[in-house]
């Protein structure tokens, strides 16, 4: 799906007014071709809207303080998915159905109760390596019903910022500008890809997402990278760029100075909890020379900027390089819930809820996941998925570190190439 795109805007379909006064900086292209729609609500979503909740919903917004809250649905039955459609808006009692809505894996909400706008950022579309939200602004009736006001489409925010963002580039460097002002410039690491692509090789468009947490919205794009050889971006060493935005109820909207930010400053939870697996964890165990977290997340609740929750089968496995091989030293399984604290742009463990061992697993795991007791116990009794997301960490790992080694190995097992 990635490559196709790439062919189609390498066209020139998104060109039209990106030309720039300085001849040197080039106008980065679009992936998104045209808007995101996909009106095709399957009809088990709204079906399954009209059921009684049975532990279908996961909470996205709980605002009791002015009895406001956000569900979104995650299953139509026991073994059949909402497939990323679906919300529930609560205010006094008054749940308010939205099938037609997509959320997707992440959904972020927040309610303003000074201006009464409650704002929604939910995957347009999503996939390996693309996430592009949709910004939705909705209000209430004086009843509590919920409508929507407004939203600005992936491919709106894309063509925004394609006519202002600009970039030079040599051999290794790219230096990004907005509005022919120079933002910073980051080192391309990647050797064995034959060098920039001559023609278009910076990209946005499939990495674009919005943080409710501060008093703005602000849309995070990262650009992608392409290389002479292979159709799909890449987006290592590539920064962070940021913007408040402002959107009003004709749909009008507005995008601020773009600020820059070099990846490796970017924080997220899921980087602080992959801290806590490898410096807290990763110890109890017999050391080797690199440790290696994997996960699955089964649930996040992020409404509250203190005390993010991130539900999950997680895991430890410390190495030993010895020549082109890992060999797997010591590690186990971690189960439960991360709580993890955000501080302007850091975030940090505070705590952790950990599933018991022995006979204390069952009660702890249904106390623990709760409602999400089910999807955790389908992601932990699955071995095949678990061993693809352990391959996939270790060679992301490998490949961020530079580490020259092709496969690793536990004790007794043939070994795993990657």
């Amino acid at each position: 799906m990635i490559a196709a795109i790439i062919g189609v805007c390498a066209g020139g379909l998104l060109t039209t007014g990106c030309k720039s006064g300085d001849a040197n900086i080039q106008k980065v292209k679009g992936t998104l071709e045209a808007l995101v729609t996909d009106d095709s609500v399957p009809a088990k979503v709204r079906e399954a809207m009209n059921l009684a909740y049975e532990g279908r919903y996961e909470k996205i917004l709980d605002d009791t303080a002015n009895h406001v809250s956000v569900w979104s649905l995650i299953r139509c039955s026991q073994e059949v998915s909402s497939e990323g459609f679906g919300i529930h808006v609560i205010k006094d009692k008054q749940v308010t159905k939205m099938p037609e809505m997509r959320h997707g894996n992440n959904p972020k909400a927040r309610y303003d109760s000074q201006n009464g706008n409650l704002w929604m950022a939910c995957a347009a579309m999503e996939g390996t390596g693309v996430l592009a939200e949709r910004l939705h602004l909705l209000r209430f009736h004086d009843d509590g019903t919920a409508y929507s006001v407004a939203t600005i489409d992936p491919y709106q925010m894309q063509q925004t910022i394609c006519q202002r963002l600009g970039f030079t580039i040599d051999s290794t460097n790219v230096t990004f500008y907005d509005r022919q002002q120079s933002l910073g410039t980051v080192t391309n690491t990647i050797t064995d890809m034959g060098g920039f692509d001559s023609e278009n090789p910076v990209w946005i468009g499939e990495q674009m997402s919005y943080d409710l947490s501060g008093d703005s919205i602000r849309v995070k794009i990262v650009p992608g990278i392409k290389f002479t050889t292979g159709l799909v971006l890449h987006y290592e060493d590539m920064p962070v760029l940021s913007a408040n935005v402002s959107l009003v109820d004709d749909g009008t909207f507005t995008v601020g100075d773009i600020s820059f930010s070099p990846d490796e400053e970017q924080d997220t939870y899921l980087k602080a909890i992959e801290r806590y697996l490898a410096d807290v964890k990763g110890k109890q165990y017999g050391s080797g020379q690199v440790c290696i977290p994997f996960y699955t997340v089964v649930g996040v609740d992020e409404s509250n900027a203190d005390d993010i929750k991130v539900w999950g089968d997680f895991w430890v496995d410390n190495y030993n390089i010895s020549g082109d091989t890992l060999l797997s030293v010591s590690g186990g399984s971690h189960p439960g819930l991360m709580h993890v604290s955000q501080k302007g742009e850091s975030f940090e463990v505070t705590s952790f809820d950990a599933v018991g061992d022995g006979s204390q697993f069952l009660p702890t795991a249904k106390k623990i996941f709760g409602d999400k007791f089910d999807a955790f116990q389908k992601v932990n009794s699955d071995d095949k998925k678990r061993n693809e997301v352990r391959r996939a960490a270790v060679a992301e790992y490998v490949k961020s570190h530079r580490l020259p080694v092709k496969m690793y190995k536990d004790y007794g097992w043939d070994p795993v190439k990657f």
